[in-house]
C-alpha cells in the first residue's frame, strides 16, 4: 500500500495556516499558496487511482464514478498528464462494455447495466452516477469513442422515460414502464428500477438526484432542452421532498426516512451543483440558492464534534458537504461561517493516519471523492466540466 510523505504534515500547517477565515479574501476559500498543496493531494491521489489494478476496477465500474471524475480533474489542473486520461478513457470503455441491450416499451433501443453478483439491473442511482461519468469523459474522446459513448448514454436516458419491455434482454426481467415520474405530487422524481429483485416504481431521493445529475451532463453534451427538463424537474422534486428545517430526507419507493438523511446527502449534493453548472438556467438557480439556505443551516447543526459529518464509514459523507458548503458560500449571499467548517476535514485529510483511517489510498471510492472535493477547492465546477 502506498503511505503518505512525510511531507503531509508540513502541507497541513501551510494549508492552515493559509486557509483560516481570518486570511480569507472576499468569496476566496484559499489562496494560491494553500491551493498548490491541494493540486500535490490531487496527484497523489490520481497517482493512486491510476496505478491500481485495472481488473479490480472493471468488477465494480460503477463504484468508479468519483475516481474517474477525480482523473480528470487532476489531467486539467495538474499539467495535463496522459496516464491520467487514458485510466479514465479505458474506464469509460470497460463501462460501454458492460452495458445491456434492451427494448424499451415504445420499441426503440435502449440499455442498461447489471449487476455482476445477481444478473439484475442496476439500481438507477448507481446506473446515473457511472453514467453521469461517462458523459463528463465525452469531450475528452476521439470522435469514435464520442460516437459509440453518446449512443449508449441516449440509449440508456431511454430507458428511464420508456421503460423497457419484460425479458427485453432475454433474461427473464421483468419489465418496466420507465422510472421518470411524469405528474402528479412526485412529477420529477426517478424511481429507484428495482429494489429487492423486483422492480420498484416509487420515488427515490438517491436515484432523482442521480439521475438530474446524468440528465444536466447529458444535456451539457446534447443540447436536447428534454434533458434540461429532466434534470430541472429532478432537482425541483428533490427540493420540494425537505424537510421544513431543511433536512434532506431518504425516500426509497415513497417510504420516507429521516434516519438515512447523511447516505443520500453526497447524490443529493451533485444533483444542484450540476444543475447550477450546467444547465444555464438563472431562474433555477436563483431559486435553488434561496431555498438551500435552509438545508445549509441544518447542515452546520449536525456536525459531530470533531467538525465532521457521520460515524464510522458514514463519514466519507463529510467530502461531499464540504463540496457543497464551499460552492455555496462562493455562489449564494451567504455569511462567514462556512469557511471555518472546511477546517477540520482538511485537518484530518491532511494528517498521514487520520487520512488512511478515513480511507485516503485504501478505498477506491473514499479516495475518488476526497480528489473530488480537493479539485472543486482549486477551482470550483471543473467536476462537472471541462477546464
Amino acid at each position: 500500500m502506498k503511505r503518505f510523505s512525510a511531507r503531509r504534515l508540513f502541507l497541513l500547517v501551510l494549508l492552515l495556516a493559509v486557509a483560516m477565515p481570518a486570511q480569507l479574501q472576499a468569496k476566496k476559500l484559499f489562496r494560491k499558496a494553500a491551493k498548490k498543496q491541494l493540486k500535490h493531494t490531487l496527484v497523489e491521489i490520481c497517482d493512486w487511482i491510476e496505478t491500481r489494478d485495472t481488473g479490480e476496477s472493471e468488477s465494480a465500474a460503477w463504484t468508479s464514478a468519483a475516481s474517474i471524475r477525480a482523473l480528470l480533474a487532476g489531467y486539467d489542473l495538474a499539467g495535463r498528464q496522459k496516464r491520467f486520461l487514458n485510466a479514465a478513457l479505458g474506464w469509460g470503455d470497460r463501462l460501454i462494455a458492460r452495458q445491456q441491450p434492451v427494448r424499451t416499451t415504445a420499441g426503440n433501443p435502449g440499455a442498461l447495466w447489471a449487476g455482476r453478483e445477481d444478473g439484475l439491473p442496476l439500481n438507477t442511482a448507481d446506473s446515473s452516477v457511472a453514467a453521469a461519468a461517462l458523459a463528463r469523459s465525452h469531450v475528452y474522446a476521439n470522435k469514435a469513442r464520442q460516437r459509440a459513448w453518446r449512443q449508449a448514454l441516449e440509449r440508456y436516458a431511454r430507458v428511464l422515460v420508456e421503460g423497457y419491455r419484460a425479458d427485453g434482454a432475454r433474461k427473464g426481467w421483468d419489465g418496466s414502464s420507465g422510472w421518470a415520474i411524469t405528474g402528479g405530487e412526485d412529477e420529477g422524481a426517478i424511481a429507484m428500477g428495482t429494489l429487492d429483485g423486483q422492480v420498484s416504481v416509487g420515488p427515490s431521493t438517491a436515484s432523482t438526484a442521480a439521475g438530474s445529475l446524468f440528465f444536466s451532463q447529458l444535456y451539457a453534451l446534447t443540447g436536447n432542452p428534454e434533458y434540461r427538463r429532466l434534470a430541472a424537474d429532478g432537482v425541483r422534486w428533490l427540493v420540494r421532498s425537505r424537510r421544513p428545517n431543511g433536512q434532506i430526507p431518504s425516500i426509497v419507493d415513497g417510504n420516507i426516512s429521516l434516519q438515512g438523511s447523511l447516505g443520500v446527502i453526497p447524490y443529493w449534493a451533485e444533483a444542484v451543483q450540476a444543475a447550477y453548472y450546467l444547465l444555464g438556467d438563472k431562474d433555477l438557480n436563483g431559486w435553488m440558492l434561496v431555498e438551500l439556505d435552509l438545508t445549509i443551516r441544518w447542515l452546520l447543526r449536525i456536525r459531530s464534534e470533531q467538525g465532521l459529518w457521520g460515524e464510522g464509514p458514514e463519514k466519507r459523507v463529510t467530502t461531499s458537504v464540504a463540496t457543497l458548503l464551499a460552492w455555496f458560500y462562493l455562489s449564494a449571499d451567504s455569511d462567514e461561517s462556512i469557511p471555518p467548517t472546511l477546517n477540520p476535514p482538511w485537518k484530518l485529510w491532511l494528517n498521514p493516519v487520520h487520512a488512511q483511517s478515513f480511507g485516503i489510498l485504501v478505498d477506491e471510492p473514499v479516495s475518488g471523492l476526497v480528489g473530488m472535493t480537493a479539485a472543486e477547492m482549486i477551482k470550483p465546477g471543473i467536476t462537472f466540466r471541462k477546464k
